[in-house]
């Protein structure tokens, strides 16, 4: 009975300590974060006014549509379009900015080898407004050579406001040094150019809620310009150049935008503003000004994430009420369980759930604009193949996180996100002059597989029967079988369909021997003359479904692992 009784009162003592530990912090948060260093600069938020006028003449302009029972993006002869894609992110968040480096042709043919059709690029703030008003020329040249590289590779891009974690000045990227009240950050961090900032920490919680709340509420400015309007003022100005560009495909709104709302939240936060109805104005207002002067972009809008809550999220419900103008598209980043656990659960489960939150919630389709698999060296192929199927099966497009040949070098960001390079497809460029750059990692060869890029139709199904073993093999009871289900709309085109011809099937472009088998229900097939590995189908328009499906010849496995050096021929191998 003493035991006992000595344990209780230690326990007890344990668990009073904790939660006086636990309110001391939260009242030493909320008095830092309440702290203004530098007086206030309230300025109210620009209302623009949307104006009308016809679309720019942008012939393979994309545009949203109700097909079926969901929204999807569509072509302009109104095909169902499906994105499998890459984010250009590590090596975007400190400067120069550039995830590929400048006439790295070499990146873009070995994407268009893969199947990649669209790429995100990432571009902070910072990137485009390096002063109050002063435009970034250099990096906006570079932005011009990218979306023309795209292009030239059958690609398409969208550019997305990065903002992780405020700004570098915080160790994540987003708004420039000028845009960061002083005290909120280190007066030696400022100093620098946040060329000193680390990663973020405990220590830099209560700035960061500064730094949001200001922005939020708009409390401080270095000028006559709220730092909301800041931000939107260069995404419009890079709108105003890139109208024209043909591989434009639109702009994210915002990257992963934190909420510090519920009842742990109110309890460090200084902010006035209801989080996400500001998160909504902001949208409203920025996609505003963007159509202004493009008629064609799509908005790419995210919901918030809560990181008082522990920041998972199961893609049910949002504050957000509506979409923020005609033309967008709820975009859903998708997070694999870390540290203590906490992610968006099973992706099958979280695309469900966000198909339905898109389709009935806001009235727009989805897009998976980020997900990963945590690349440890065992079972990455595996995640990635069980992941590419959960896609296939909820017919969305997809963005898988990171494509980047330049190291992410330096502090701040750059040291956060050193620790995950084995996340990155490629081996980046070090400046060793290593032999292995550019080289792809093993488990990248589970992304590639054939999907459908337009559907002249409304889609029922699509996937391919391929799977991977923990120690990267292919499994031995995959069938490589790939099959499609369409049903006839209103839509007469054809259907186009990526197939990996040699780094899957394993055809050989030397002879005419047939590696796998093509049968479609009805209409005619043939090879695109731009492109092998384009299979187009022209479906009978009086068949109410239609079916196709490529069968590896004989029933055997089909013997390529997915990767290759983007010529058309050759496998360059892989590191694990």
């Amino acid at each position: 009975m003493r035991v006992a009784r000595t344990l209780g009162i230690v326990l007890g003592a344990a668990a009073v300590l904790s939660i006086v530990a636990a309110s001391a912090f939260t009242a030493w948060v909320r008095w830092e974060a309440s702290r203004t260093f530098e007086p206030d600069n309230q300025r109210d938020f620009y209302r623009p006014i949307a104006v009308s006028g016809a679309p720019i003449d942008r012939s393979s302009a994309f545009s949203v549509a109700r097909v079926g029972d969901r929204y999807e993006i569509v072509d302009y002869e109104g095909r169902v379009v499906i994105f499998r894609g890459v984010v250009a992110g590590q090596g975007s968040k400190t400067p120069p900015f550039r995830p590929i480096a400048k006439d790295d042709d070499a990146a873009f043919a070995q994407l268009r080898s893969w199947g990649v059709n669209a790429i995100r690029l990432d571009v902070p703030w910072e990137a485009i407004e390096k002063g109050p008003r002063r435009f970034n020329l250099d990096h906006l040249d570079y932005i011009r050579w990218f979306l023309a590289s795209a292009k030239r590779n059958g690609m398409v891009v969208f550019i997305e406001n990065l903002q992780k974690h405020a700004s570098r000045c915080f160790g994540g990227a987003g708004a420039p040094p000028w845009a960061i009240r002083k005290g909120t950050v280190p007066e030696k961090t400022l100093e620098t150019n946040c060329v000193l900032a680390g990663p973020t920490s405990v220590t830099d919680l209560p700035g960061l809620l500064r730094w949001w709340a200001d922005f939020w509420d708009g409390t401080w400015t270095p000028d006559d310009l709220a730092l909301q309007d800041h931000e939107i003022w260069s995404f419009y100005k890079l709108a105003e150049v890139l109208q024209k560009e043909s591989a434009l495909l639109g702009y994210g709104l915002l990257d992963e935008p934190p909420c510090w709302d519920g009842i742990p939240g109110q309890l460090i936060y200084p902010g006035e503003t209801d989080c996400e109805q500001a998160l909504s104005a902001y949208y409203r207002r920025f996609a505003t000004m963007v159509r202004n002067v493009d008629r064609d972009a799509l908005f790419f809008f995210q919901p918030a994430r809560r990181p008082a809550s522990g920041g998972g999220w199961d893609g049910r419900d949002s504050g957000l009420t509506a979409a923020p103008l005609d033309g967008s598209v709820f975009s859903v980043h998708h997070h694999v369980a870390e540290g203590l656990g906490v992610g968006d659960g099973p992706l099958d489960r979280f695309l469900e759930n966000t198909v339905r939150l898109a389709t009935w919630g806001f009235g727009t389709p989805l897009v998976l604009s980020q997900f990963m698999v945590p690349t440890d060296g065992t079972g990455a192929s595996a995640e990635l193949a069980r992941e590419m199927a959960a896609i296939d099966g909820a017919r969305v497009s997809a963005f898988l996180w990171n494509y980047s040949r330049i190291e992410t070098a330096g502090t701040g960001a750059a040291s956060k996100d050193g620790g995950k390079a084995e996340m990155n497809m490629v081996v980046p460029v070090d400046g060793s002059g290593n032999d292995e750059a550019g080289i792809p990692h093993c488990w990248a060869g589970a992304f590639v597989r054939p999907y459908p890029r337009r559907i002249a139709g409304i889609p029922i199904s699509f996937g391919f029967d391929r799977s991977f073993n923990d120690d990267g093999t292919l499994s031995a009871d995959n069938t490589d079988i790939f099959t499609l289900n369409f049903a006839q709309g209103k839509v007469v085109a054809d259907t186009l369909v990526y197939v990996p011809r040699t780094l899957v099937y394993g055809e050989d472009p030397d002879t005419e021997a047939p590696e796998f088998i093509v049968e479609v229900s009805d209409g005619r097939w043939k090879w695109s003359l731009t492109d092998p590995n384009i299979l187009v189908w022209t479906a009978d328009p009086e068949v109410a479904i239609h079916t196709l499906s490529i069968k590896p010849w004989g029933g055997r496995m089909a013997p390529g692992n997915g990767l290759g050096n983007g010529l058309g021929n050759g496998l360059w191998g892989c590191v694990r």
